[in-house]
């Protein structure tokens, strides 16, 4: 699944990877400094799935692997996602498409 973050939610990431000294371009949702900022910020809390139909989800659940900020690594998330059509749940690898 990809998805779109809206402006806010990009220009809080800019201000992450500027801080850990990155340049993201097309990369997997990562690091907890991250997913803070991405919560803390409604309109990319609501994530847009482009491989269905449009469906807004949200984040539910997440599943973190080990992060080192000094090291640079940054781990895929695995989230439980509640479609709000639905109410399914599934789980998904989410990445990220920058606007």
């Amino acid at each position: 699944m990809q998805v779109v973050l809206s402006r806010q939610g990009w220009r809080a990431c800019q201000a992450f990877y500027r801080a850990i000294g990155q340049t993201p371009t097309h990369l997997l949702l990562s690091g907890p400094a991250l997913l803070l900022l991405l919560l803390a910020d409604d309109d990319a809390y609501a994530l847009h799935d482009l491989a269905g139909q449009g469906t807004i989800i949200t984040v539910t659940q997440v599943t973190l692997d080990a992060y080192d900020l000094d090291s640079g690594h940054l781990p895929a998330y695995i989230y439980v996602v509640r479609d709000l059509e639905t109410g399914a749940l599934s789980r998904q690898t989410v990445s990220l498409l920058w606007p």
